[in-house]
């Protein structure tokens, strides 16, 4: 495979001390043509903005992942010849019936806080972050910022 830059994408990295540029790349197959590699995510959905505009004349599409996720507390794991385990723990001691629960039940309102207001830095809209259904844990942040074309890094 070989990984063509998008520097359109370019962002300085904030995870990392030194300063780093972050980008996305295009990826194509080693071949003598260069043909996109098929499961690359970018080049699925420029081929379905590309079928969305010639069938229904759609100008624009917004592709992007979905912000929902686990926070864990704890994570104890170990896998030998003979035996593996694993157990998550997590400081919310409740999860049903906790779809948008408030304080002082949920435990992470600050960290959405602080992750919404990481992902404006970045130019992502954020419209509003709750409480998940899921199990223990369970976050969601939803934001209405168009995210492909150029798909930024900064995601």
């Amino acid at each position: 495979m070989i990984l063509v830059p998008d520097l359109s994408t370019a962002v300085l990295d904030c995870f990392r001390e030194a300063p780093t540029l972050s980008f996305f790349a295009n990826i194509l197959l080693a071949d003598g043509r260069r043909t996109p590699f098929p499961q690359d995510g970018r080049m699925l959905a420029r081929q379905a903005e590309t079928v969305l505009r010639d069938t229904i004349g759609l100008d624009r599409s917004w592709w992007g992942p979905e912000f929902e996720f686990y926070v864990f507390s704890k994570v104890r794991f170990d896998t030998r010849t003979a035996a593996s385990y694993y157990e998550v723990e997590h400081a919310e001691e409740f999860f049903r019936n906790a779809y948008h629960a408030a304080n002082p039940f949920d435990v992470y309102d600050d960290f959405r806080d602080e992750a919404c207001a990481m992902l404006k830095r970045f130019g992502v809209r954020v419209k509003y972050h709750h409480h998940e259904a899921g199990s223990g844990g369970s976050r969601r942040l939803r934001h209405t910022s168009p995210i492909c074309f150029p798909l930024p890094t900064r995601l």
